[in-house]
């Protein structure tokens, strides 16, 4: 069975550092805190996210701890 999306996103809170390092790189707060990417949460084009991921996916990648039983959840995911 192949799994068809970010499973890196679902194990670590994608969305909290989005927000967190969305503020700094924007310099402002989030137009929609309900949006699921960058350009939705800060209402920006999509050569925009690419320069905020540019700069933070090293940070992101190192920094996000993943979710406690991570093994299992990938085990559910699969059956």
């Amino acid at each position: 069975m192949n799994i068809a999306f970010d499973i890196d996103g679902v194990l670590t809170n994608i969305l909290n550092f989005e927000l967190e390092f969305g503020r700094d790189f924007f310099n402002r707060e989030p137009i929609n805190p309900n949006g699921f990417s960058v350009c939705e949460l800060f209402d920006c084009n999509k050569i925009n996210e690419k320069m905020f991921w540019a700069k933070n996916f090293a940070r992101y990648s190192l920094r996000e701890p993943a979710i406690i039983d991570s093994a299992k959840i990938i085990k559910k995911l699969k059956e």
